[in-house]
């Protein structure tokens, strides 16, 4: 099942070096962008990838 797409607003800079950082890492933005929020909300593991069942 998809996930529902969101909206935020962020500078073209900053979402550029987010971009290339998660490519260098071999991740996605979406992926850097979920973990971050399950880790500030304390609610790890919601969200799970395709792949990663």
């Amino acid at each position: 099942m998809a996930t529902p797409l969101r909206n935020i607003r962020v500078s073209d800079e900053l979402w550029q070096a987010a971009q290339a950082k998660a490519a260098q890492d071999g991740t996605t933005v979406t992926r850097v962008i979920v973990e971050a929020l399950e880790a500030y909300t304390g609610a790890d593991k919601i969200h799970v990838f395709p792949g990663n069942r």
